[in-house]
């Protein structure tokens, strides 16, 4: 009885993918690894990096650690609270602030949901109890 040839992890030699099809699986698959490298050398090192990059159409991906516009005022040598004049950075408080009400009062819905959603479980558990106790299946269809 012959052996079946197992393959395994082979090398890729690192060269130009001619099939469009074949290079575009290629970069789906790899993509993953170098953005999951990417967060795991931010984490162990505790540094802020961003990594932009476009595929053949066009697409962007990215990943950065805190914000990319961070990171690119940092490149450029800028500071967003010198750079901005008084009433610029009025307004992004004012956003900013907005935006935090805002957060907190979908905060404050979903637990308000929460709290209705349990309390309907426990009537609808309570109906159910309460049909097994009184065996409905035995009882007239009228």
């Amino acid at each position: 009885m012959a052996r079946k040839s197992i393959r395994g992890r082979r090398k890729i030699p690192i060269k130009w993918i001619e099939d469009r099809a074949k290079r575009s699986v290629a970069f789906s698959k790899r993509k993953s690894g170098v953005l999951k490298r990417e967060s795991e050398l931010s984490t162990m090192c505790g540094i802020d990096m961003a990594l932009i990059f476009f595929n053949e159409s066009g697409k962007v991906f990215s990943y950065d650690n805190p914000t990319l516009n961070i990171i690119l005022d940092c490149f450029l040598g800028l500071n967003p609270q010198t750079v901005l004049n008084p009433a610029s950075r009025k307004i992004i408080e004012t956003q900013k602030i907005s935006r935090i009400q805002e957060m907190e009062a979908k905060i404050m819905n979903g637990e308000e949901m929460l709290k209705l959603e349990k309390q309907r479980g426990k009537t609808l558990s309570l109906d159910m109890t309460n049909h097994a106790v009184e065996k409905w299946w035995e009882q007239p269809i009228e």
